[in-house]
């Protein structure tokens, strides 16, 4: 098989990723600015959700959205926040986003040539 033949379950995985990544960018643009500490967040949802939606910085994105994901539950017990928590990094750490998004150009950008780590 090609590994970059186009699957169903690749399709359902980015399917996945690309609504994971909506629901950050939904909860920044819902959540209100009172604080220096809420823009930060408000960032921090923005940053997973595009990466996760477009497919770029992969890995920053699903670390900082299972971050964020574990951060808003105290303690970590076995609910849907902990199951997201792996979901997306599992995704992150695929290639995804390099077949299935923006990854391969953004993989092309002068930036992550100079950096590879932004990849």
């Amino acid at each position: 098989m090609d590994p970059l033949e186009l699957t169903r379950l690749d399709l359902l995985w980015a399917l996945i990723r690309v609504l994971l990544g909506g629901t950050f960018l939904r909860r920044a643009w819902i959540h209100s600015l009172s604080s220096w500490s809420d823009w930060l967040l408000v960032l921090a949802l923005t940053g997973a959700g595009v990466g996760l939606v477009f497919g770029i910085v992969m890995r920053f994105a699903a670390v900082g959205a299972a971050v964020l994901l574990m951060a808003v539950h105290g303690h970590p017990t076995v609910d849907h926040r902990l199951v997201f928590a792996l979901v997306v990094l599992g995704i992150g750490f695929t290639t995804l986003g390099w077949r299935y998004g923006l990854g391969r150009w953004w993989s092309g950008t002068p930036l992550v040539q100079r950096h590879p780590w932004l990849a």
